[in-house]
């Protein structure tokens, strides 16, 4: 059975990047294009790991974050920020994701990231 992953990002052309440089990988891949989407995911299946881009409209990152914490406590987070040393990110790291990817970044990083966590 495939491991699966959740990816929250509101920028298509981003997510659309993301799911085929981890095709490769054999994941069950979901998406979710803002907060309210990957809410609905969340509570509809856990997964092996989420990727959150921390600057969604409407709801935060750091909102989906709190709500995978609350309902997965030990879930597996990675947050992907175009500022790594953002008072945000720091915000994020406390709520126990367990990486940062910080934007621009290679898609070698990205698929080694998640071959690691998974």
């Amino acid at each position: 059975m495939s491991k699966k992953l959740l990816i929250i990002e509101d920028d298509e052309n981003l997510r659309n990047l993301y799911c085929e440089c981890l095709q490769e990988l054999n994941l069950d891949i979901h998406i979710a294009g803002d907060g309210i989407d990957a809410f609905k995911k969340i509570a509809q299946n856990a997964y092996d790991l989420y990727i959150v881009d921390i600057f969604l409209p409407e709801i935060t990152g750091l909102e989906v974050i709190k709500v995978i914490k609350e309902r997965y406590e030990k879930a597996k987070i990675l947050i992907i920020s175009a500022a790594a040393t953002d008072p945000i990110v720091k915000k994020a790291m406390e709520l126990g994701v367990c990486g940062v990817l910080k934007k621009p970044f290679r898609l070698k990083e990205i698929r080694e990231i998640v071959k690691r966590f998974i």
